[in-house]
């Protein structure tokens, strides 16, 4: 009869507004979850930028550490060639020095020139 497809098609509708009630509730609760899904990857993604950025500043700092390291040893090493001591080099820059005295001491009037460097007590 039309009554009993009237009640068929409102039991019907009434099923479709809870199935569609129902389906906008667990669209609201994805939605939120997505967004705090997304909230937390934004945080983990400025954590890890800031880790690589820590560890690229510890890199240069290693870097410049071992480049000054370097340039202090190679200093060293120029001002004292091979395993000479303080004593040994300080004779051979004396040495030097003599030797540059000498080839410029020619360019002096004869009364300033000096025969060499006077002696000094060990």
């Amino acid at each position: 009869s039309l009554q009993d497809h009237l009640r068929q098609v409102r039991e019907h509708e009434r099923r479709l507004r809870q199935k569609y009630e129902d389906q906008q509730a667990e669209l609201e609760l994805l939605e939120r979850r997505v967004h705090e899904a997304e909230s937390c990857l934004a945080r983990s993604r400025a954590d890890a930028q800031a880790v690589i950025e820590s560890a690229n500043a510890y890199d240069r700092r290693q870097r410049e550490k071992e480049l000054e390291e370097r340039e202090a040893k190679e200093e060293r090493s120029n001002r004292r060639p091979g395993n000479m001591g303080p004593l040994e080099y300080s004779l051979k820059l004396r040495e030097e020095a003599q030797g540059i005295v000498d080839k410029v001491s020619v360019l002096l009037p004869i009364e300033v020139r000096r025969s060499s460097s006077p002696e000094r007590e060990p």
